[in-house]
């Protein structure tokens, strides 16, 4: 099917219905719109949990054929799918990883659900085939060259996707970094919830909240109370140092 103007083949049916939802705008509408916002072209974005690739194939086109994307999609049913619909599509700007990103390369586990292909994880908090993947971490295997934007949705895995691309923070002061909160998954992974937030406020980043009217820009209180008690169960987030020109609600 078409989906944001990119010819889709979906793998299996609970990737089909995901295709549908996004094509109806029933799912991932205010995502979109930010990526349609925040990218420009000529840029260099990271998808880290490619999936089938409806949102790489988004990057693709609004970087241009002269901006850079980078796909991580560790299981093999998916990046088969995110590989055969970059070639579909001719996004010759995609470069495709079968990885999963992490704080220490490293050979794990993906425990991969039976009904949800968008529920992967690298934890065994879910019952479903278990398949041997390969975890790199994002600051050995990317180019040296600028980096604008890092989406991960990786199912709780978060806190260790960040782990291991301070250096890519460290050198490009205007990144932007969107993530899903989810304070079980983290837990899952052996995190504090906390600490995920907190890697982001030590090194001056501020946090937005994506919602469906747009970002709204969390104060510190709020940050740190969310923190205490555990209020969210799921948000998209984005990091963008201060300084950095977000169009906030």
């Amino acid at each position: 099917m078409n989906v944001w103007g990119a010819r889709v083949r979906s793998p299996n049916v609970n990737c089909m219905l995901a295709a549908w939802l996004l094509r109806q705008g029933l799912m991932g509408r205010g995502e979109r719109r930010f990526f349609e916002t925040a990218l420009k072209r000529g840029q260099t974005v990271v998808d880290v949990g490619a999936n089938q690739g409806i949102f790489t194939l988004l990057f693709s086109r609004l970087v241009g054929p002269e901006g850079r994307v980078f796909a991580f999609e560790p299981a093999p049913t998916l990046f088969a799918a995110v590989d055969a619909n970059c070639r579909l599509n001719g996004a010759d700007n995609v470069t495709r990883f079968q990885l999963a990103a992490g704080a220490t390369r490293s050979d794990a586990v993906l425990h991969c659900s039976r009904f949800n292909s968008g529920d992967n994880r690298l934890t065994d908090s879910i019952k479903g085939p278990a398949v041997p993947v390969s975890v790199v971490r994002l600051d050995e295997i990317l180019p040296s060259g600028p980096v604008h934007l890092i989406k991960i949705d990786v199912q709780g895995y978060e806190r260790h996707v960040v782990e291991g691309m301070q250096g890519i923070l460290d050198r490009n002061s205007a990144i932007k970094v969107f993530f899903e909160y989810w304070p079980e998954g983290l837990g899952y992974a052996g995190c504090v919830p906390a600490e995920l937030l907190e890697f982001f406020l030590v090194r001056g980043f501020a946090l937005f909240e994506l919602s469906s009217s747009g970002l709204r820009k969390l104060p510190r209180r709020e940050v740190t109370r969310s923190m205490r008690v555990g209020k969210w169960s799921w948000r998209n987030l984005l990091a963008a140092r201060e300084g950095v020109g977000i169009a906030a609600d």
